[in-house]
C-alpha cells in the first residue's frame, strides 16, 4: 500500500510537495509539511521578536519626552 499511500498523499500548501510518512500539519488554515511548518514558526518568531523591540523602542522614547515636560509651566517662556 505504500505505493497508494504516496501516489495519494496530500500536497504541501505552502510548497506543494506530497506529504508522505506523517499527516500534513494544520498552519494558518492551511495543511503543510513539517519542514515548512518549521519555517513558518521560525517567521513568526522573528516578527514577534521585531514587533517586541519596535514596543520597546518606543516606550523608551515615550519615557525620555515625559521626562523632558514639565508640569504647570508655558513653553513658550523657555528660552
Amino acid at each position: 500500500m505504500a505505493f497508494w499511500d504516496s501516489w495519494f498523499a496530500p500536497k504541501c500548501d505552502s510548497c506543494g510537495t506530497k506529504i508522505v510518512g506523517q499527516p500534513p500539519i494544520r498552519h494558518e488554515g492551511g495543511s503543510i509539511c513539517p519542514t515548512c511548518h518549521e519555517a513558518a514558526l521560525a517567521a513568526e518568531a522573528k516578527r514577534k521578536e521585531e514587533a517586541d523591540a519596535r514596543r520597546a523602542a518606543e516606550e523608551a522614547a515615550r519615557a525620555r519626552l515625559k521626562e523632558q515636560r514639565r508640569f504647570g509651566t508655558d513653553p513658550r517662556n523657555e528660552r
